[in-house]
């Protein structure tokens, strides 16, 4: 409808302002607020069209440098909830915008 269509720009902002701070929260120790941003980020990643996630620079920038950073430390650490959940968040990323991660594909090979 025209109504969605005209709200669809104005979450753009709250969409990459909600990844930019479930992506920091990936960087604490506390394994409880781990788990919950990445069940979050994938729950975003399975639900977000590909034209969302790939239409807007900055939220590609969050993806492929921000997140695969934490993605990548977290996939070291030995908590299997947290290493389960991070794979998840990896297949799902690569699987929305894997044309936007080509060099980050070959760092986690």
């Amino acid at each position: 409808s025209d109504t969605s269509r005209n709200e669809a720009p104005l979450l753009v902002p709250a969409h990459i302002s909600i990844m930019h701070r479930l992506t920091a929260d990936l960087s604490t120790t506390n394994t409880a607020n781990c788990v919950l941003s990445l069940s979050l980020i994938n729950i975003a990643l399975e639900t977000a069209s590909t034209g969302l996630l790939t239409s807007h620079p900055s939220l590609i920038s969050i993806l492929q440098n921000d997140l695969c950073k934490h993605l990548l430390q977290l996939s070291t650490r030995p908590d299997l909830p947290i290493l389960s959940l991070t794979l998840r968040v990896i297949f799902n990323l690569f699987n929305s915008i894997r044309h936007h991660l080509k060099i980050q594909l070959e760092v986690f090979l």
